[in-house]
């Protein structure tokens, strides 16, 4: 059964409007076959009434459950839309097709095309990683099908109508993030989420990028509450690069999680306040136990909303 009409049309609306302030919260799939936690997310971020809840694909190159799975066994427990990530690694040409008609099929329109970490990242020894394109390439390879035609150009019999997004690295030099931007862009994506952000500074460099295209940028933001978890992303995850005044805040109060909280909000908000002087939408990254952390900053960015531009 493919999804009401009003579900696949209220994301449409979202990604056009220019003016309208636009929140997507990322909640990472399970890794076991117990999904409550997950659900339980699921539900009191629908609550907030986000603009849309993404589900990452095996993020980190761990298995994980299907995000199609999971969107599609939710699906009649929430009314905000999903965004579902689609990994290049973990399938080949045949298994991206397959997996795309499968999410037209359930009536989820909205993909974010990713490459994906290389599998030596995971936990699964003597996986292997496809990559038969990268998310570059499969970008034209989805307004492909929403011209009716398959990955080798033969007829589908119908069109999908699949919104793209893709994600940009803000920590690139200006030259390289701008021809990026402007590459991904051309390939025929809707719009870019950028990996998080942690500094003012990173934020300018986003805002001298692409001026002219500010309302199909997204940025992303990852507030992490405990000491333990922000230097391992700094020391071990690409893209993440927290600035040392965040980190060195936490270890000062690395054994009071209540205190931990407050310096991740406070460095978080900060960021919402110069981010929203010039863009209109924010991808919060969800962390594990840390939905104190998360409903508050959904509350703070939307009572901001007035000041969007």
């Amino acid at each position: 059964m493919t999804l009401p009409l009003w579900y696949t049309r209220k994301m449409e609306t979202i990604l056009k409007s220019t003016r309208k302030l636009k929140i997507i919260v990322e909640i990472a799939p399970p890794k076991t076959l117990d999904d409550s936690v997950f659900r339980e997310a699921i539900k009191m971020i629908d609550r907030k009434n986000v603009s849309a809840i993404s589900i990452p694909d095996n993020p980190m190159a761990n298995p994980c459950i299907s995000n199609l799975s999971l969107a599609a066994s939710v699906k009649g427990e929430t009314k905000t839309p999903f965004l579902l990530h689609l990994t290049c690694r973990d399938r080949n040409l045949i298994g991206l097709q397959s997996q795309l008609m499968g999410m037209h099929l359930l009536g989820f329109h909205d993909v974010l095309a990713v490459t994906g970490d290389p599998s030596q990242m995971g936990q699964l020894i003597g996986a292997s990683s496809v990559y038969d394109v990268t998310s570059h390439q499969l970008i034209p390879l989805l307004k492909q099908l929403n011209q009716g035609r398959a990955f080798n150009g033969s007829s589908l019999g119908k069109s999908t109508n699949f919104r793209v997004a893709t994600t940009i690295n803000p920590n690139l030099e200006q030259d390289e993030l701008k021809n990026s931007l402007r590459n991904k862009m051309e390939s025929g994506a809707n719009y870019a989420i950028t990996q998080p952000v942690f500094e003012m500074e990173t934020v300018e460099k986003l805002l001298a990028t692409s001026p002219d295209n500010l309302d199909k940028m997204i940025l992303g933001l990852m507030p992490f509450s405990t000491y333990e978890s922000a230097l391992s992303a700094h020391q071990n995850v690409p893209g993440i690069h927290l600035p040392p005044s965040y980190l060195e805040d936490l270890e000062q109060v690395k054994d009071d999680l209540a205190k931990c909280q407050e310096v991740a909000l406070t460095h978080m908000k900060k960021l919402v306040d110069v981010i929203l002087q010039h863009f209109n939408s924010i991808y919060l990254v969800h962390l594990p136990q840390q939905m104190e952390v998360t409903c508050q900053l959904i509350d703070y960015i939307k009572a901001k909303e007035t000041v969007c531009p």
